[in-house]
C-alpha cells in the first residue's frame, strides 16, 4: 500500500526485537506464475537480543514521501482502482479474485485508512466489459495518481485481518502499467490457506518468494505492524517489524514504481468480511 521521530522508531525496533520470523517454502505473489527461488537468495537469521544494535536503512535518505490518514483521502495521491482500469469500480481479472473494487469501500478514519470487505451483491464488468454480478465487495487504493518514484526504502504501517477468504497485498507494480516486476511487501490469506509471505516476481525469470511459518503468520494479524523493503540498483531487502526477512539480489527493477494496497477475496463462497487498516505509508530515497 505517504518527518519520522528517531527516538519512537528505536523504541519500537527495541519493543519488536524479540520477534523472530520465520521463513519456509515458496509461495504465489499477487500474479499467479509457476516456478521455483531461481536465483541466489539470503535469508539473515534475525537476532533476537531486544538490545541488539541495528542499521537504520534509512540513514542519510531524504524523506520523499509521508501520508498519514487524519483527514478524507487526498484523492490527488490516492488512486481508488488499478491506473488501467475505470474509476467506478474494478478488479484484477489475471486473478482468481471475486470481489469487484469500490471507491466507496475506502474510508479514512480514527487516524487510519481503511479497505473495507463485504459481502454483498455488486455490478461490476468482465475482463471484456460486460455486465457481471460480484458477490463481494472491497477496496483498494495506488498511488499511481501522485507519487511514482525508482529505489528507496518504503514503509507501510498496517492491521492485516485474517478473515476467511481475505487477501491482503501491500505491493509495487511498475509505473509503466507492463508486469512484471512486482515487489510484494506481503501477502497474505485467511482461512482456509492461512498462509502469508513475501514475494518478488522479476522480468524474464521464475519468481522468487518465502512464506511465514505458522507462528509467525499468527502474529501478523495481531495489531499493528511495520512491513518494509529497501530498494537499490543492487537488491532488494524485505523487512517485518524491523527484522530483515529476505535478500534478493538478482534481476532487481530498475525503473519507476507506484505503491499498491488492496484487500482482495479468494474463496467464490463464504467470507469477504473484514478490513486492511494503514496507519502510514512513507519512503526515504538517497
Amino acid at each position: 500500500m505517504r518527518p519520522r521521530l528517531v527516538a519512537a522508531v528505536a523504541a519500537l525496533v527495541v519493543a519488536l526485537g524479540v520477534v523472530v520470523w520465520g521463513l519456509s517454502s515458496a509461495g504465489q505473489g499477487q500474479h499467479a506464475l509457476a516456478g521455483n527461488d531461481s536465483f541466489p537468495v539470503s535469508r539473515p537469521t534475525p537476532d533476537p537480543s531486544p538490545s541488539a544494535t541495528r542499521t537504520d536503512p534509512t540513514a542519510g535518505m531524504r524523506h520523499v514521501f509521508h501520508q498519514t490518514f487524519n483527514a478524507p483521502l487526498n484523492r490527488s495521491v490516492w488512486g481508488t482502482c488499478y491506473p488501467w482500469a475505470g474509476t467506478r469500480g474494478c478488479t484484477n481479472f489475471s486473478n482468481p479474485e471475486y470481489e469487484w473494487y469500490l471507491p466507496a469501500q475506502v474510508r479514512v478514519s480514527g487516524g487510519a485508512l481503511h479497505l473495507v470487505a463485504r459481502r454483498a451483491p455488486t455490478n461490476g464488468t468482465t475482463s471484456a466489459g460486460q455486465p457481471k454480478l460480484y458477490a463481494c465487495r472491497s477496496g483498494m487504493v495506488s498511488s499511481y495518481p501522485g507519487f511514482r518514484f525508482q529505489y528507496g526504502y518504503v514503509q507501510m504501517v498496517a492491521n492485516i485481518p485474517a478473515g476467511t477468504g481475505l487477501w491482503s497485498g501491500l505491493w509495487l507494480a511498475a509505473a509503466n502499467l507492463k508486469w512484471p516486476p512486482e515487489i510484494d511487501m506481503l501477502e497474505l490469506w485467511g482461512p482456509p490457506d492461512n498462509k502469508a509471505g513475501v514475494y518478488f516476481h522479476p522480468v524474464k525469470a521464475p519468481f522468487s518468494a518465502d512464506r511465514l511459518n505458522p507462528a509467525s503468520r499468527a502474529a501478523i494479524v495481531s495489531g499493528w505492524h511495520t512491513f518494509s523493503i529497501l530498494w537499490t540498483r543492487q537488491q532488494v531487502t524485505w523487512y517485518i517489524d524491523n527484522q530483515s526477512v529476505l535478500v534478493v539480489s538478482k534481476k532487481i527493477p530498475h525503473q519507476a514504481m507506484y505503491l499498491i494496497a488492496n484487500l482482495a477475496n479468494y474463496t467464490k463462497t463464504g467470507g469477504c468480511t473484514g478490513q486492511l487498516a494503514i496507519r502510514s505509508v512513507d519512503v526515504w530515497q538517497s
